[in-house]
């Protein structure tokens, strides 16, 4: 790109963050403030929002019970008709665990892990990369699956899976994989341990219903150490869909 091309789209960037005169400006998503402690699960549900999905179950192994929920904004459009983020139905993620005097404390409440739609993804979900089945309690950990089917550019679908557990009143992230498969059936796995600090690496060419190439179908798979120490927090995770921990 030349120097007179950057400033047209500088002078463009710009113009469009200056508000016109007589229109009202828009006001901007901001994230609903939860309360730390509830009688009942639906308590936390802040006005606007809507419960999409729960999960109940043991979050540690001292057998805590604890309940999971997924929020929708409620009368909120998938895809932002503006680029605003304000006009999207985000998604929140609320984790809680039983009090000792009765009702819930709350450990955990996120609006960036579950990503927004992207109107280039078609989504195993159509209201986005998440539904009801990605929520479940399993051996003390909460795991929360995200998936998507296809993409205009190389990838033709992949799926993740976070596994969390309960660590000194902080959710923390115990497990994550990764599965992607291009449209030319090549696929990426990637495995990881943050309790052991160990990652699995897999890749190779999916056969499955091309006996034409079952020649060609290998994986190969090496083991790598993260360079994360710690097992990262719920909230240092970001968004899922640009997650990817480095090894050595």
């Amino acid at each position: 790109m030349n120097s007179r091309s950057s400033l047209i789209i500088s002078a463009v960037l710009l113009l469009g963050a200056v508000p016109v005169s007589g229109q009202q400006a828009v006001a901007h998503y901001t994230k609903p403030s939860i309360p730390n402690h509830m009688n009942t699960p639906d308590g936390f549900v802040p006005p606007g929002w809507k419960i999409v999905a729960e999960a109940q179950g043991e979050l540690d192994e001292g057998k805590r019970s604890a309940v999971a929920l997924v929020l929708n904004r409620a009368g909120k459009p998938d895809i932002s008709q503006d680029g605003d983020d304000d006009d999207v139905a985000r998604r929140l993620l609320l984790v809680a665990v039983k009090a000792d005097g009765g009702g819930y404390d709350l450990v955990a409440s996120n609006d960036t892990l579950i990503f927004l739609r992207d109107d280039e993804w078609r989504l195993v979900s159509l209201s986005g990369p998440f539904n009801q089945s990605g929520l479940v309690f399993a051996r003390g950990a909460l795991r929360l699956s995200l998936q998507t089917e296809w993409y205009k550019g190389n990838d033709a679908g992949q799926s993740q899976t976070f596994a969390f557990r309960l660590k000194e009143g902080h959710l923390i992230l115990i497990g994550y994989d990764r599965w992607a498969v291009s449209q030319s059936l090549e696929t990426v796995s990637k495995s990881y341990n943050f309790l052991t600090g160990k990652a699995r690496l897999s890749q190779g060419i999916d056969c499955a219903g091309r006996k034409d190439v079952i020649a060609y179908c290998h994986y190969m798979s090496s083991w790598k150490r993260l360079k994360i120490v710690q097992p990262p927090l719920i909230e240092q995770i970001g968004d899922a869909w640009a997650f990817d921990p480095a090894t050595e």
